[in-house]
C-alpha cells in the first residue's frame, strides 16, 4: 500500500513537530491530524472493513530525509500507526535511491506493506513495483487522501486507488 505524506504547511505557514513546536520540516496541524486518524485506518478497520482493498501493515516504510528532500513529513505521517502497532519505521531507502531495487525489495517481501513517500515519486514506484498496468501519470499536489494499493490477483499484480475519507474535505473521487 503507497500513501503520500500528510498535509504540510501551506505557502508562508509553518509546520509544527509532534510537540506543538514551529518546525518548516514538518506537517501542518491538518496533516497530524491525519496522522492520527490513519491508526484506525490502517490498524483496526482495514482487515474488518477494507479487506478487499487495504490491510493492516506488518512492515512500514517512509522516504527517509536527505539533504535534497530534508522533510520528516512521510516518518512524521506514520510513526502513530508504527507506534500503534509496534512496529519500527524502515527508512532505509530515499527518493534518491535507485527506485528499481525498492521495488523489487517490496516484491520480496510476503507481508502486507505501507509506504509513506513524497507524491513527486509515487507513480513511478507503483509503476516499478507493478511491473506494467494503469498507474496515474502524476500524484496531484493538492490530494493526501488516498490509499493506493497493490495487491495480488492470481498471477498478476492488481492496482486501486482507495479514497480514506478520515477528515473534512476528504474526496470520494480518485485521480
Amino acid at each position: 500500500m503507497l500513501i503520500r505524506h500528510a498535509e504540510k504547511p501551506g505557502q508562508g505557514r509553518s509546520g509544527v513537530d509532534d510537540a506543538g513546536r514551529l518546525d518548516e520540516r514538518s506537517l501542518s496541524v491538518a496533516g497530524w491530524r491525519r496522522a492520527g486518524a490513519l491508526v484506525p485506518y490502517f490498524a483496526l478497520l482495514a482487515d474488518r472493513m477494507h479487506a478487499r482493498l487495504v490491510c493492516r501493515p506488518e512492515h512500514i516504510f517512509a522516504a527517509r530525509a536527505t539533504p535534497l528532500h530534508p522533510s520528516t513529513r512521510p516518518r512524521d505521517t506514520i510513526t502513530p500507526l508504527a507506534d500503534a502497532l509496534g512496529i519500527a519505521v524502515d527508512e532505509r531507502w530515499s527518493d534518491e535511491d535507485p527506485l528499481e531495487q525498492f521495488a523489487q525489495t517490496l516484491r520480496n517481501l510476503d507481508v502486507p506493506v505501507l509506504v509513506c513517500w513524497r507524491h513527486d515519486y509515487l507513480p513511478a514506484l507503483a509503476r516499478a513495483v507493478l511491473g506494467a498496468g494503469d498507474v496515474p501519470r502524476v500524484w496531484p499536489a493538492e490530494r493526501f487522501d488516498l490509499t493506493w494499493s497493490i495487491r495480488p490477483d492470481g498471477d498478476r499484480w492488481m492496482f486501486l486507488q482507495v479514497p480514506q475519507l478520515l477528515l473534512h474535505g476528504d474526496r470520494v473521487e480518485t485521480f
